[in-house]
C-alpha cells in the first residue's frame, strides 16, 4: 500500500527518463522549415508569435546558455516574434504534474494568463 506522501507527491518524469537533461544548441539547419513557414505567412499576412514551454526551474539553469542560444536564432536568424521570453516560464517544480511536460491546473492557468496578457498587448489582436 503506497505511503500517504508518495500519493501526494508524484515524482516527476522527464522524457525517455532523464533527469537533469543538457538541451543541446541549436542547430540552424533543423530550423530552416520555421525560415520558410515565416516567409510563407509573412507573404499572406498571417503573423506567427512563438511561446516557450514551461521550464523546470532546474533544467532552465542547467541549460540557460543554450535557451540563450536558441532564443538568438528564433528571433534574429530566423526573425520570428517570441511573445514569451523563456525566463517568463520558468516554475517550480511543485506545479509540474506526471512530467515536465505538464503543469498542474493552478500553474496552467497561470500559464495561461500570462499567454493572454501577451497577446492582448499585441497590436491588432482583440
Amino acid at each position: 500500500m503506497a505511503s500517504e506522501k508518495s500519493r501526494c507527491s508524484p515524482k516527476i518524469l522527464h522524457p525517455l527518463g532523464e533527469t537533469g537533461s543538457r538541451f543541446q544548441e541549436p542547430k540552424k539547419n533543423n530550423l530552416l522549415y520555421l525560415k520558410y513557414f515565416r516567409t510563407y505567412t509573412r507573404t499572406h499576412d498571417i503573423r506567427i508569435l512563438f511561446s516557450f514551454p514551461p521550464f523546470l526551474a532546474g533544467d532552465y539553469r542547467l541549460n540557460n546558455n543554450q535557451i540563450n542560444s536558441l532564443v538568438h536564432v528564433i528571433r534574429d536568424d530566423l526573425a520570428l516574434d517570441i511573445l514569451i521570453m523563456p525566463e517568463d516560464m520558468i516554475y517550480p517544480e511543485s506545479c509540474f504534474a506526471d512530467t515536465v511536460n505538464h503543469l498542474r491546473p493552478h500553474c496552467e492557468k497561470n500559464r495561461t494568463m500570462r499567454i493572454l496578457d501577451q497577446l492582448k498587448k499585441q497590436k491588432n489582436i482583440h
